[in-house]
């Protein structure tokens, strides 16, 4: 049997692009859960009954469930926190619940459109999913040790959030930024900046509610004119000289009161892309240039 590198080696090695590479997600349903993770966490026996259900409400609402658990040794019983997150409007329900029973009300917050009741606190995610993809728990647990050491009420470890080949991997709560490439030092770099609205392209995967192409414009103005805050910045897509090209119009950086972007989509050669893959794969790559400016 072939001994292959990790893939977040690998992926090093190559040079594999994090630009746009956050996964549409517009809906998020956590669930505490201390104990272990199977590879795929809708196959947990805590789960059995619901699972149809919660799969129907991520296909309707674009919607994501993770396990998640405070970093460190877990601490199996008793009652578990739910949340449900809505992205878009900053808000959430919140709950507990028992295994195989108690998520009639987190799956109605999960399913429901529009804002939930309550405000939003910030949530910092950090992959750890060992039994999904070994990268994620090699790298990731001493990222979450050391953004929960910082900011022990705001971290979590959270299962398969996407991009194994990109751990460590942190996504930040209520906006769905993601960022990858992370270690313990570079994580709370990342973290500290977003929280002063200065966010670098160095380590930014992109942001759940925004399509990949404008993922990829505001990547290219924060990587062209340095960081700027994120949240305030805005992607107008057009249609550009191709089927495979856009045109966007990119604002709210406080160097350039308007950055227009070409975007290009692409394709990357086949190459093993987790640790668990049973074959080489394809991926879809993003390339931003910044084509005209108006100043502020």
């Amino acid at each position: 049997m072939t001994a292959w590198p990790p893939c977040s080696d690998a992926a090093r090695h190559r040079g594999d692009a994090l630009v746009a590479t956050a996964p549409p997600v517009r809906r998020w349903l956590l669930l505490e859960q201390p104990k272990g993770w199977p590879e795929k966490i809708l196959t947990s026996p805590d789960l059995v009954g619901v699972r149809a259900r919660i799969q129907e409400i991520v296909a309707a609402r674009a919607g994501r469930l993770l396990f998640v658990r405070r970093p460190g040794r877990p601490q199996p019983g008793g009652l578990r926190r739910w949340f449900v997150i809505d992205p878009l409007t900053r808000t959430e329900s919140r709950g507990v619940w028992e295994p195989g029973a108690g998520l009639d009300e987190a799956l109605s917050a999960f399913a429901a459109e529009g804002p939930q009741p309550d405000p939003v606190a910030v949530r910092l995610l950090v992959c750890t999913h060992g039994r999904h993809d070994r990268c994620c728990a090699v790298r990731g647990r001493p990222v979450a040790a050391a953004v929960s050491d910082r900011f022990p009420q705001e971290t979590w470890e959270c299962s398969h959030m996407g991009g194994d080949r990109f751990a460590g991997n942190l996504v930040v709560l209520p906006s769905g930024t993601y960022y990858g490439g992370l270690d313990p030092e570079s994580a709370l770099d990342v973290v500290l900046a977003h929280r002063r609205h200065a966010v670098a392209a160095t380590h930014l995967r992109g942001v759940t509610t925004i399509p990949p192409v404008g993922q990829a414009a505001l990547w290219c103005v924060l990587d062209h004119f340095g960081p700027g805050p994120l949240g305030s910045m805005s992607a107008r897509i057009h249609p550009g000289g191709g089927p495979q090209v856009w045109r966007v119009d990119v604002t709210g950086h406080p160097r350039a009161a308007g950055v227009e972007v070409e975007v290009r989509r692409g394709i990357l050669p086949p190459a093993r892309r987790s640790c668990r893959a049973a074959e080489d794969q394809i991926a879809v790559t993003y390339a931003a240039v910044v084509t005209g400016t108006s100043a502020r």
